[in-house]
């Protein structure tokens, strides 16, 4: 699950420049069909990565849950 997360981290970094830098070359233009889908794209990425951490929590607690018992 660490490697997941990692992964996802890599991929909203590299969506994240992509963005800012499609939003600087085209006129800063909220708007623009191609940064609103890099922006899209972004917002899937930050939900993945918000779940797998959640999931990652979870299991710890359970984990930490069976060994104090």
């Amino acid at each position: 699950m660490d490697r997941e997360l990692m992964k996802v981290r890599r991929r909203i970094e590299r969506l994240r420049n992509a963005m800012v830098l499609a939003y600087s070359i085209q006129g800063s233009e909220l708007g623009n069909p191609n940064v609103l889908r890099i922006s899209q794209r972004l917002d899937e990425q930050l939900n993945t990565y918000t779940r797998c951490a959640l999931q990652l929590t979870l299991s710890a607690r359970r984990h930490a849950a069976l060994i104090s018992t």
